[in-house]
């Protein structure tokens, strides 16, 4: 067996965070809109004058936080436990390659919102989301697509940390995953202003 090194460490980390951490997250959050629809405690709000979209932007940025704070308090942990049991614990890219994943988690968040103002309800959230990054994956396969994919963000963390691929690579996609954060929220209000409840 090889010697157990800090790259173990955070290898296990991105694989908790990307195989379970953001299955988590989108469970979690999938009732967020639609539970809401559904009781009608958002409707009797939206009568009396509150903005639609304050709502949107309201329920995104309180999701964000949470997700904030929980992804990077993990974050933490793992970086002190690692100073337990290591004593060298510098690794380059590392702040670089956790924000990724936060930054995936954002997109996460809007693709959740969007799935739940489009199926009102909490599982129609769920699939858009798995449909979504079931899309993702399979555009994965082609090579010309790979550094424009927002799957790239939880896929290639360890290869950073080793420096396997250099930052510059994942700029492009940094940048596909944000806009489409942005488009879908935008969508979200759009979408959320013309419809009747």
């Amino acid at each position: 067996m090889p010697e157990a090194t800090i790259f173990d460490s955070w290898a296990q980390f991105f694989k908790n965070v990307s195989q379970m951490g953001l299955i988590v997250l989108v469970i979690m959050f999938s009732g967020l809109i639609s539970n809401e629809l559904s009781k009608g405690t958002l409707v009797n709000m939206l009568t009396k004058g509150l903005s639609r979209k304050t709502v949107i932007l309201s329920k995104f940025t309180s999701t964000c936080l949470v997700w904030t704070f929980s992804y990077f308090l993990s974050a933490l942990v793992t970086f002190l436990y690692s100073m337990l049991f290591w004593e060298n614990t510098e690794v380059d890219n590392l702040l670089f390659s956790i924000s990724i994943v936060w930054i995936f988690g954002i997109f996460l968040i809007s693709a959740i919102i969007l799935g739940g103002i489009l199926f009102k309800t909490s599982y129609g959230s769920m699939l858009f989301c798995g449909a979504i990054v079931a899309c993702l994956l399979f555009l994965n396969v082609f090579p010309k697509v790979q550094e424009y994919n927002p799957i790239q963000l939880i896929s290639v963390n360890m290869d950073i940390l080793k420096e396997n691929i250099e930052v510059s690579e994942l700029v492009k996609s940094i940048w596909i995953t944000l806009g489409t954060s942005v488009l879908f929220i935008f969508s979200s209000i759009i979408i959320f202003c013309k419809r009747e409840f």
